[in-house]
């Protein structure tokens, strides 16, 4: 399992200074520190946060066990709910986290401890509004013995990436550091119990003067201060404008005035953060992101009442249809109006590419079993066939908390968010009033919902559920007729698949729309099919796919075990979706199963060479190691990428390194996701590939190309945040802006506890790009956005052939035209464009090069 150390209370919005060296305390005084916890005579671990519900079974001084001295620090607790508890030692008061601060402690986990239990720093970040925890420096495994552990907490507290935003990157030279506490967190289903005992924790080594700190971290923020301010000052002007604007339409229906004053009513809730931020002179990233879409939700809504105002020209009719961008951070919700009036979908796409639009269809009453369908599209005698055209309806359904921003567990909240695309829209049933969610089951004896929303379901019991024949989820094979409420809405989504042999043109045709109670449109539906086929895109497109095929062939609703049937559609998707070598997971112990599982890779169009493995990892023998690269050569493949310790720091990392060089020795390869920085510093010599965690740097792609070696992308963000954008943006074009070979975040799917149930894990929500069926998978916009990225760097790629082809050329027509596509490519804003128009740039120079 992919591990995500990092959790924080906030994420800072920062920009870079000039020069590195201006984040040392350059002339500060030092002095000694030095704090003990011996816990001989005080208590002084208290609750900081997370669930509230669990029993003290005892918590305090005992002299039951010790290291040094008579008496040490006793925890026992149950949990009451699954969740997290994290507990902390404070310090007197935060200590600067520079110069130099080691910290050694001792720990004994108790035979009758079930849950996880990690040791700790937490730090916050001045003038920043970020504070939190950090990597673990200890995770408890070994139990009935006392084990020493130690770190270094200057290099922990540079270790983080501490946010991202459009204008700037979040270097920690920006902000002062300072230790705050130690915490021992806990992570447990209900009922799980933990004992632990902990003794002598210190921390000492020489640090800043505060006094001279706190001066120097604030210098540090001044060019982010301004930053800020001229962000507010931006938002102010377009909030005060956008209220001018709303404040001028003539309302001349109840409900353009009930929707003008709840645009009012947002626009001065924007103010008020705005105002907020203002006064801190910082923002955490998620405030940033709100704040941003909020003010696109406005110009939304001024779009919206326009369309009212249209509707009350036309007679109000029941059936209302607009057209709205299919990848966007504006999410469409069940209620309200939005998009733009319009009967015309307009799609651009080359030879063999998937390319999506969406419209919605808003009832004015009720309306029942409503039909979408497509008719075939023609140029002429040329047709692209109905099937080819694929609609889905976007399903709403609730969340954990961090929905749509982030990938974190907070059962405080349900958000209803859209995210499924399904052909039976009554496959998960949502009770809006109790914010529940029900998923359909297709049993021997009938269909029947079960609850999939339960905080508390055990991973025992979701283990329990998720065999096919107990937990057979099955959507249908067509999109089926679907009811929609008074003043409701449903989004549809389109996917045209062009044929690879389509002659380039303007294909025509239209979906048909209509109700079983009379209602009807139609949507005009044009298809530009381009001149040209996309290549493989030139980077690496992997993803973490943790299937594997079922010895039994019966299969799980589940990201882990498949059925041949689940996994050959899984392949498919991904194959579909611009993936070309996601990781492989298969066991080799059974090597004719694995055999199977390499022959599906390749007849689904899956390239296994290399093969990026995870079936044998590097702690295993070199015998085989040895024994499984004879194996690969036998079947063909050449190169083998096996996998080191997930997400090692410090010496962990460093340990590894004795044993990557012997499987290098023997031709063997090595990769592991790892951080910026540190995985360079410790392994950048002897680690062939790292796929790397966060924001992509591009001077971080520098030092690994510098040694000849790989770096991939991932977790920015981990699959399961639905946005569709953030995927387009930060694994297609900003991996090649900042010059990375691949991108490979986790998962395809990973079901933390039931796959289809987003709040049972006690820290994260289940990271799905996909959900898994009994005979296929599920899609969800996010997955849809990625799609889009992988094909941005396709068309990029198709561009760069022809630039490289123009610049031998003897026409000088074409090499000006070359030029001139090239000065473009270097004013593109991965993080800020209009991604269609950026496309759309990039086709017309393909075009004119062609």
């Amino acid at each position: 399992m992919l591990r995500r150390m990092l959790f924080f209370c906030a994420c800072v919005i920062a920009l870079p200074l000039t020069a590195y060296a201006a984040a040392k305390a350059e002339g500060a005084p030092m002095e000694k520190f030095s704090y003990t916890a011996d816990f001989e005579e005080k208590d002084t671990e208290k609750v900081w946060v997370g669930s509230k519900d669990y029993i003290v079974n005892f918590k305090g001084l005992t002299d039951e066990k010790s290291v040094e001295g008579k008496k040490c620090f006793k925890l026992d607790i149950t949990f009451g709910a699954t969740s997290y508890i994290y507990w902390c030692i404070s310090l007197p008061k935060p200590v600067p986290a520079e110069g130099s601060l080691k910290f050694t402690g001792n720990v004994f986990l108790d035979e009758g401890t079930a849950a996880k239990v990690e040791i700790g720093p937490s730090y916050s970040y001045p003038p920043s509004t970020v504070s939190g925890t950090c990597p673990a420096m200890y995770r408890a495994v070994t139990k009935e013995k006392w084990l020493s552990i130690q770190g270094d907490l200057i290099e922990i507290a540079k270790s983080v990436d501490i946010g991202r935003w459009t204008w700037g990157n979040p270097e920690l030279p920006n902000v002062g550091r300072y230790l705050t506490d130690m915490n021992i967190r806990l992570y447990g289903q209900k009922g799980d119990r933990v004992i632990i005992y902990l003794d002598d924790f210190k921390i000492e080594g020489e640090v800043p003067v505060d006094a001279e700190y706190r001066k120097e971290a604030t210098r540090r923020w001044a060019p982010i201060k301004e930053m800020v301010y001229k962000k507010v000052s931006e938002w102010e002007k377009v909030l005060n404008q956008e209220e001018k604007n709303i404040k001028d339409i003539a309302t001349k229906t109840e409900d353009a005035e009930k929707l003008k004053n709840e645009v009012l009513k947002n626009i001065s809730a924007l103010k008020i953060q705005v105002k907020n931020i203002k006064a801190r002179g910082a923002m955490t990233k998620d405030a940033y992101q709100q704040i941003d879409n909020g003010i696109k939700r406005l110009e939304e809504s001024r779009r919206t009442l326009a369309t009212l105002l249209s509707l009350s020209k036309m007679g109000n009719p029941n059936l209302v249809v607009t057209t709205v961008l299919p990848i966007s951070t504006i999410s469409v919700l069940p209620t309200g109006i939005y998009g733009e009036l319009n009967n015309k979908i307009a799609v651009t796409a080359a030879q063999g590419e998937y390319e999506p639009a969406s419209f919605i269809v808003h009832a004015i009453q009720n309306i029942k079993a409503l039909t979408v369908k497509a008719r075939a599209l023609k140029q002429g005698k040329q047709i692209i066939p109905a099937s080819n055209i694929d609609i889905k309806i976007v399903k709403c359904w609730y969340q954990a908390g961090t929905a749509w921003y982030g990938i974190n567990q907070d059962k405080s909240k349900k958000v209803l968010i859209p995210e499924l695309l399904l052909n039976d829209d009554s496959l998960v049933k949502v009770d809006t009033e109790k914010k529940e969610n029900y998923l359909k089951l297709s049993l021997s004896d009938g269909d029947r919902y079960t609850w999939i929303s339960d905080p508390n379901e055990s991973l025992e019991s979701a283990a329990k559920s998720q065999s096919v024949t107990n937990f057979p989820v099955k959507d249908s094979p067509v999109l089926l007729p679907v009811d929609i409420p008074a003043d409701g809405n449903k989004q549809f989504w389109i996917t045209v698949k062009v044929p690879e042999d389509a002659a380039p043109g303007i294909y025509t045709g239209n979906i048909q729309v209509a109700s079983a109670g009379g209602d009807k449109t139609e949507l005009a539906l044009s298809l530009k099919v381009l001149p040209f086929k996309l290549p493989k895109p030139y980077y690496d497109s992997s993803i973490y796919y943790r299937g594997t095929l079922d010895p039994q062939n019966i299969g799980t609703i589940s990201s882990e075990k498949k059925s041949r049937v689940q996994l050959a559609a899984e392949l498919k998707n991904m194959v579909n979706h611009g993936i070309t070598n996601p990781t492989l997971y298969q066991n080799f112990k059974d090597k004719e199963l694995l055999k199977e599982y390499l022959a599906m890779r390749t007849a689904t169009g899956i390239d296994n060479n290399p093969l990026y493995y995870l079936g044998v990892g590097t702690g295993s023998s070199i015998s085989t190691i040895r024994e499984f690269l004879g194996f690969a050569s036998q079947n063909g493949i050449k190169e083998v990428y096996f996998y080191g310790k997930d997400e090692a720091r410090g010496n962990e990392l460093v340990a590894q390194r004795e044993k990557w060089a012997e499987i290098r020795g023997i031709g063997g390869k090595v990769f592991v996701a790892g951080y910026r920085g540190e995985s360079f510093k410790k392994t950048g010599d002897i680690q062939d590939l790292l796929v790397c965690a966060a924001y992509p740097y591009k001077e971080e792609a520098e030092l690994w190309h510098s040694t000849g070696h790989k770096i991939w992308n991932y977790a920015n963000p981990q699959g399961g945040v639905e946005d569709p954008e953030v995927y387009r943006r930060n694994f297609g074009l900003l991996l090649w802006q900042n010059g990375y070979d691949g991108a490979c975040t986790y998962a395809y799917q990973h079901g933390m506890g039931s796959v289809w149930n987003d709040f049972d894990h006690n820290i994260y929500r289940d990271h799905n790009f996909t959900y898994p069926t009994v005979d296929g998978v599920i899609d969800t916009i996010a997955w849809e956005g990625y799609r889009e990225g992988v094909d941005d760097i396709r068309y990029l790629t198709k561009l760069q052939q022809l630039l490289a082809d123009a610049e031998k050329s003897k026409d000088k027509k074409r090499r000006d035209i070359a030029g001139r596509a090239k000065a473009y490519l270097k004013t593109i804003n991965a993080e800020k464009d209009d991604l269609d128009a950026v496309r759309a740039k990039m086709i017309d120079y393909i075009i004119k090069l062609r």
